[in-house]
């Protein structure tokens, strides 16, 4: 299992490598770049910024609804790795195939 240290290393790696020019940690839980926060607040400085985002109602698992769209079936791993996040924290992923037959939905 990935410690939090790593995870943050990570997400912070993948946001370089994704064009952020400043990526940085705040109380060590998120890592975005400054002018990403700066447009989805609509505010400088970035400190104003996280502050508009953290005083509005919090979102729960129950509001959100995430979909992974795939171009063949899902493979066992993503199947299992999908189960757990569900029963452990509450989040549910769905799945889509577009086959040659259309789109459909994939029970996991």
């Amino acid at each position: 299992m990935m410690s939090l240290a790593s995870a943050e290393l990570a997400t912070a790696a993948i946001a370089s490598s994704m064009g952020a020019s400043e990526p940085f940690a705040l109380a060590g839980r998120y890592s975005v770049s400054s002018s990403s926060l700066v447009k989805l607040a609509g505010i400088r400085p970035t400190d104003a910024a996280w502050s508009i985002l953290e005083s509005g109602p919090k979102l729960g698992p129950s509001d959100v609804r995430l979909f992974i769209a795939l171009n063949c079936d899902p493979s066992q791993g993503l199947v299992d790795t999908l189960t757990i996040v569900r029963e452990h924290h509450g989040l549910r992923i769905d799945v889509v195939v577009l086959g040659p037959n259309g789109l459909r939905r994939v029970d996991i």
